[in-house]
């Protein structure tokens, strides 16, 4: 069952080699993300519009109990959009929650309809009632008085980065925190019942078992587990490389139970595999666009967001597509020329500042992206990204998305200078994955149901210290694509400016 890649979440690919992390992980928490910082207050839309509720970036996925579908949207990469939106049976959206979230990981329908929420960048966990009113926070426990990542647990900690936030049914609440590499259960007061800060490095979906255990996406470490109750041994680990030296699966992102058997979403190689408790590999579901987090319905069925359709998907145990959630809806007309190609001020801006994937900036900080004055090829600036301390991030990149004509042929002009562009301390995502060390442009298609396919165009990286240098590719629109997305963009560490794009149709 073949299902489109989307143009968002092919984003997230990055390919090259990194260093296999040894068992136990390695201490890669950032300095401390909260400062006083307050999100803006969330509102609540009914019967929204199309526009209101299309997803860009879906998380979690999950059934009510009347059959409705909830979605979590993490947004558009200019840190924009992020909400949650409510879908009836037949797809038809009829709430959205919206506002004061960024990059939003995961939302969960808990006790009479509330839902409890994790918003990533914010650092920060809450749950609000269905009128959009904010009944609990993370930022509130201990003295941390509403401030963005302030909130502290009875142990000390808070939560840097945190990607999933799950009420248990004995009523704590279970959170990832993924750049402290650790995993919570407190009580609503902040109380610490049990934490896991081990064998991990940057997990994403834990959840605690029956018997206690942990079972997590052990995410770059590039395997799966599961931990005892103690934190002081694995029971089951399924990842590393094959016998050819390849990942046996890159970045996964959820690991579950299936009746008598296990599932892994394997992110990067666009799949989840069913194994069983020899880490043999049962059934493989292919051609699924960086699955994210599963839920397994009561029929065995897998639910889970598909950003090629910009929804959600419910997967047959045999891998058949049962049924779809999509909503569509262009963010914007597409124009049919690079708009302010120099980078200039006073003007329209023209640039989308991609900044979603920070990972670790201060709540309410943005990365350093500015039209820079002082350093220009021509006109009166250029484009400037600069990430120069040691600490992670995926990617940074400006970007515009043009109107092209299928079979026409097109060249693509732009200038480059960089500085100090270096490797990254973990801006990769694991064994299989760059770690980043590079600048360049990247083109990709945008084909009619506003995705992105294939062929990719990478324009030669750059690394170090460099002068200004020119870049050209001339290319032929393939059949059904409809636009051309341009993106200039720093990997890892440094400053690198871009200047004078242009894209011209012969």
């Amino acid at each position: 069952m073949p299902i489109g890649v989307s143009r968002l979440a092919r984003l997230l690919i990055i390919v090259v080699l990194a260093a296999t992390a040894v068992a136990c992980g390695k201490n890669t928490s950032p300095p401390a993300k909260h400062g006083q910082f307050k999100p803006a207050p969330g509102h609540v839309i009914l019967h929204p519009t199309a526009a209101q509720s299309f997803i860009y970036l879906p998380q979690t996925a999950e059934m009510e109990s009347n059959g409705d579908l909830l979605i979590t949207d993490g947004g558009n990469w200019d840190r924009t959009g992020a909400k949650i939106v409510e879908l009836t049976p037949s797809g038809k959206p009829d709430w959205v929650y919206t506002g004061g979230l960024d990059f939003p990981h995961s939302a969960y329908v808990i006790g009479s309809n509330d839902i409890l929420i994790s918003d990533t960048n914010n650092d920060r966990a809450f749950i609000i009632n269905r009128q959009g009113k904010t009944i609990w926070t993370t930022d509130n426990l201990g003295g941390g008085k509403g401030f963005a990542g302030a909130g502290r647990f009875s142990d000390g900690g808070h939560l840097v980065y945190p990607n999933d936030a799950y009420m248990m049914t004995n009523g704590d609440i279970l959170l990832s925190s993924r750049f402290n590499s650790t995993v919570w259960e407190i009580t609503r007061s902040g109380h610490v019942v049990w934490k896991c800060s081990r064998f991990m490095l940057r997990q994403h979906r834990p959840r605690l078992l029956p018997n206690g255990d942990l079972m997590v996406a052990d995410s770059d470490n590039g395997r799966t587990l599961i931990i005892n109750h103690a934190c002081n041994r694995i029971l089951f680990e399924y990842g590393g490389f094959d016998a050819n030296g390849n990942p046996k699966v890159v970045w996964p992102r959820s690991f579950n139970p299936y009746g008598s058997n296990y599932l892994i979403s394997d992110t990067e190689d666009n799949r989840i595999l069913e194994i069983n408790h020899a880490g043999k590999i049962l059934h493989t579901f292919a051609d699924i666009p960086q699955p994210y987090y599963i839920e397994v319905l009561k029929n065995q069925d897998l639910l889970l967001g598909d950003s090629g359709i910009h929804g959600a998907i419910e997967l047959s145990p045999a891998g058949s597509l049962v049924r779809q959630w999509k909503t569509s809806w262009p963010p914007g007309a597409l124009h049919t020329s690079i708009i302010n190609g120099g980078f200039e001020t006073g003007g329209p801006q023209g640039w989308m500042r991609g900044d979603l994937l920070n990972e670790t900036l201060h709540p309410g900080q943005r990365a350093d992206m500015t039209f820079d004055s002082s350093v220009k090829h021509s006109g009166k600036s250029s484009g400037m990204i600069s990430w120069p301390a040691n600490r992670a991030h995926l990617f940074i990149r400006w970007e515009q998305d043009l109107k092209v004509t299928p079979g026409k042929s097109y060249t693509f002009s732009g200038w480059i200078r960089t500085k100090n562009v270096a490797p990254c301390d973990t801006c990769d995502l694991g064994p299989g994955t760059n770690p980043g060390a590079s600048a360049n442009f990247v083109l990709k298609f945008i084909n009619d149901d506003y995705r992105t396919g294939p062929p990719q165009i990478a324009l030669p990286s750059m690394q170090g210290t460099t002068g200004w240098t020119h870049q050209t590719y001339t290319l032929t629109v393939p059949p059904g694509a409809i636009g051309l997305e341009v993106t200039a963009g720093l990997f890892g560490r440094g400053t690198v400016w871009f200047d004078d794009v242009s894209v011209t149709p012969h």
